[in-house]
């Protein structure tokens, strides 16, 4: 019955991690490298967020960002690579001290 359970649990995640990368290729098109922005395009963009860049990769279709923000919480922010269009954004949660 365990086991039963903890099979349909991985399927479960197994397909809600397939619909993840779904949609996001549909936020990142493939498209040659030559219709790109550049990747500066990816920086300002971060920075006119008001975050302070450390990181930028390439990603399939996508630039991705990490940054901090002002208080210096970690950004994770991913931007279509053809407009500039801020795909997804994911900010660290802070954790009270005690």
């Amino acid at each position: 019955m365990k086991s039963r359970f903890i099979a349909s649990a991985l399927i479960g995640l197994m397909f809600a991690s397939l619909g993840g990368l779904a949609l996001a290729s549909e936020d990142c098109p493939r498209v040659p490298r030559e219709q790109w922005k550049p990747e500066a395009d990816a920086r300002a963009a971060t920075e006119a967020m008001g975050y302070r860049v450390a990181h930028i990769r390439a990603g399939e279709g996508c630039y991705e960002v990490w940054a901090t923000d002002k208080r210096g919480r970690a950004v994770y922010a991913r931007f279509a690579a053809t407009d500039m269009k801020l795909v997804s954004r994911v900010i660290e949660r802070e954790v009270a001290m005690r």
